[in-house]
């Protein structure tokens, strides 16, 4: 690692160019110009030049994780990126190991090298993300390193492409205008079969996007009697009752697995 997060050694060097911080607000990793730069994280992927002219790659979770008690999606800054045509678009969604980007030495850089951020976020009620962090300092960010799990991204994608990761039990029913953990996980698995679009990031919302996706699926998996389908017909995506919880279960729940 070339500077840790927080360090103080360069900021009259980050002033005298427009940066006013308490220190370094991410990690910077050592990297040779042009070596692959893999996503560090599954997410939706936002391109960007700075002011400084950098270049870089946002990474927005489309899943909520823990962040001092609370759920929040995070925002991950890969930057300093070669400024040919971008490997990825504002939109794509990418999976830990896929390749965003080469490293460079573009924007407010003095070598070759890939800087990494961390940025807990949240969305507002009309859909804006914006940095929970904003005024510590650091421009939002928070220190990378209890983030790292000491595998590497390129190696994991692998794996995840050899199996079905999305698991998931469903027992609570939901309906339209419900926020919690369990409209996240029907969100994304709706998304994973093709019914939840994927331009748009499961936010835990029941609003008219999931009730578009619920009714799409219904239609094909919970039609299977009269009583059924007259059910799907009248709530139209706006209820997720026990015959739809069935059919989730068929599809995402684990395996039982039994004792020997």
């Amino acid at each position: 690692m070339n500077q840790g997060f927080g360090d103080t050694a360069n900021l009259a060097y980050y002033a005298l160019n427009g940066i006013n911080f308490k220190g370094h607000n991410g990690q910077d990793c050592q990297a040779r110009y042009g070596q692959p730069v893999y996503a560090m994280c599954d997410g939706v992927c936002f391109p960007e030049v700075d002011s400084k002219q950098g270049q870089g790659v946002n990474i927005v979770t489309r899943e909520q994780f823990d962040y001092n008690g609370k759920p929040v999606f995070y925002k991950v800054l890969v930057w300093h990126l070669t400024d040919d045509d971008a490997v990825v678009k504002t939109g794509q969604v990418v999976r830990a190991g896929d390749l965003i980007g080469y490293a460079d030495n573009t924007g407010l850089s003095t070598g070759t090298h890939c800087h990494v951020g961390v940025k807990p976020c949240a969305y507002n009620s009309i859909g804006t993300l914006y940095n929970l962090e904003d005024g510590n300092g650091f421009y939002g960010a928070v220190d990378p390193a209890p983030y790292w799990n000491g595998l590497f991204a390129e190696d994991l994608n692998v794996n995840l492409v050899k199996k079905n990761i999305i698991t998931h039990t469903f027992y609570i029913p939901m309906k339209r205008g419900d926020v919690n953990s369990e409209v996240l996980y029907l969100q994304r698995a709706l998304q994973s079969i093709g019914y939840f679009p994927e331009n748009v990031i499961p936010n835990s919302i029941f609003g008219p996007v999931t009730q578009a996706a619920l009714f799409a699926f219904q239609k094909k998996y919970v039609t299977n009697t009269m009583s059924s389908f007259v059910e799907v017909w009248y709530y139209m995506g706006q209820y997720c009752g026990a015959k739809s919880l069935k059919a989730l279960n068929a599809i995402f729940a684990p395996p039982t697995v039994l004792p020997k």
